[in-house]
């Protein structure tokens, strides 16, 4: 690997990169959709507003 760390994936617990695929505004959170690009499932996450 040439002195590099393991590729990111969720086994190996490392961070896995994603690219947000969709992100709407819901009053007093968000919500937004990660496309992951080790195998293309989609998480979504519930981010707090902040005041």
């Amino acid at each position: 690997r040439g002195g590099r760390g393991p590729n990111p994936t969720a086994v190996d617990g490392t961070p896995a990169r994603g690219v947000v695929q969709r992100a709407r505004y819901l009053g007093r959170e968000s919500l937004v959709d990660f496309r992951m690009d080790h195998d293309g499932s989609v998480l979504t996450a519930s981010v707090p507003g902040v005041l």
